[in-house]
């Protein structure tokens, strides 16, 4: 009869089990990581505007509420020169690649380096306003822990220096 406690007749240590589901979930979220599919709600819906986060906490837009502070960050001021320069800021950050652009919308793909959990982050150039709506978005999870607006106050950051440089 097994009574859980395996071929010695030993029971595992609580610290030896703690560590066997650490590395099981670590094994699992590289997996995840490495296959998520970009998702559906990328790319400029039908106002030709960056689409709404989701319900989620994993996710930032400049288009949305600037009364919900868990998701709304602030658009990029922007002229041409700004718009310009931007795909060279991004491929100056680590674990990050662009990977669509055309005149007024850039996406990139960022890539987290333990796990290698992906976050889509979209730029759309608005001349008209002098702006660029940003949206970040993690595409598994629930929470992000904060990581998509640091990364993108870090670009806008490393893009007003950029512009400030003779």
């Amino acid at each position: 009869m097994d009574d859980g406690r395996g071929q010695l007749g030993m029971v595992a240590h609580p610290r030896k089990r703690w560590r066997q589901r650490v590395l099981l979930a670590s094994c699992l979220g590289v997996l995840l990581g490495c296959t998520s599919p970009a998702p559906d709600t990328l790319g400029l819906g039908v106002n030709n505007e960056l689409q709404s986060c989701p319900a989620k906490h994993n996710c930032v837009s400049s288009l949305g509420d600037y009364r919900d502070k868990d998701r709304y960050i602030a658009p990029l001021v922007a002229s041409p020169v700004t718009w310009s320069s931007l795909p060279l800021v991004l491929s100056a950050q680590p674990n990050l690649r662009v990977v669509e652009q055309d005149e007024n919308y850039l996406r990139a793909e960022a890539t987290s380096r333990f796990l290698r959990f992906v976050d889509d982050l979209e730029f759309q150039f608005r001349p008209d306003l002098g702006l660029i709506h940003v949206r970040s978005a993690s595409r598994i999870g629930y929470s992000d822990f904060g990581a998509n607006r640091d990364r993108l106050e870090q670009i806008r950051r490393s893009l007003r220096l950029t512009i400030q440089s003779p």
